[in-house]
């Protein structure tokens, strides 16, 4: 089948009773029926599946339509969609809604992310650069962007990771893809004075990143002054090298035993002990 599921129909005020006596062609349950009868699901649930992906097939028709109330139906059913059919269409409302600005965005960039299509990423770029500061799309769009997860958009999530609107889902989103161009935008975001949540997406994409993120991590644990000691910034870092194993990680611990800072110099220490018990 083409469809999965549509996700949450309550969300967007529809049903499938709704759908059905709305006009779509009546027909197609029918026939979606008879080409998956040898589906090995119950004919219920199956059923249910082949009204979704008719709800679908109908908005397809309903987002072509001139008419705005029968366009703004068929891009909420669209919306709520898992149907890949549907990205396409998506694309194409949004960037009509950014010259609308109906609102319509605010459901079109999540959808968009759900979707996980790379296919999406150019517009969504555009929804998460645009400067007017009036402009609330820049958030949701960094949110889609890490869902999709494409290196390609690595430059302008690392451009938001700088702005005050869009710093954390440009890290959240920086830290789910695996590319070393990302390592120090997330080592940026160890700072104590971060947001809880952000530090710690930052700190489970440089152990994602294994040996690749080291080099700048081994760079991080030697950047402090005796007036600005960075200690727990430091600390954080050393125990990322501790758990990596790597030799250049493990020799960057043993060069900091002697740190000036008691607590740095007691972390690459234990760093060193814990590598050496599990040899």
């Amino acid at each position: 089948m083409r469809s999965t599921a549509l996700i949450g129909l309550a969300l967007a005020g529809l049903s499938i009773a709704r759908i059905a006596s709305g006009g779509f062609d009546p027909n197609c349950i029918q026939e979606c029926l008879q080409e998956n009868q040898q589906v090995s699901v119950g004919y219920e649930e199956l059923e249910r599946m082949c009204r979704e992906e008719c709800m679908v097939t109908r908005a397809l028709h309903l987002v072509r339509s001139d008419d705005r109330e029968e366009y703004a139906e068929g891009v909420e059913i669209l919306c709520n969609s898992n149907d890949q059919r549907a990205v396409e269409p998506l694309i194409s409302a949004l960037r009509r809604d950014l010259d609308e600005r109906t609102g319509r965005w605010a459901l079109i960039i999540p959808a968009l992310g759900i979707q996980r299509d790379e296919a999406a990423v150019p517009v969504l770029i555009e929804t998460l650069t645009i400067p007017d500061d009036d402009w609330l799309g820049r958030e949701m769009s960094a949110r889609a962007l890490g869902d999709i997860g494409s290196p390609s958009a690595i430059p302008a999530l690392e451009a938001a990771a700088w702005r005050g609107d869009t710093r954390d889902e440009a890290i959240k989103a920086l830290a789910g893809i695996l590319d070393s161009r990302v390592v120090p935008t997330l080592i940026s975001a160890l700072d104590p004075g971060e947001d809880p949540e952000t530090r710690e997406a930052a700190t489970e994409g440089l152990r994602r990143l294994g040996s690749e993120a080291v080099p700048g991590l081994v760079e991080a644990l030697g950047e402090y002054a005796p007036e600005h000691p960075e200690t727990e910034r430091r600390v954080w870092i050393c125990r990322l090298l501790g758990e990596s194993g790597n030799p250049q990680a493990l020799e960057a611990l043993e060069a900091h035993r002697s740190d000036p800072d008691p607590a740095v110099a007691g972390c690459a220490a234990s760093g060193i002990e814990a590598e050496e018990d599990t040899n």
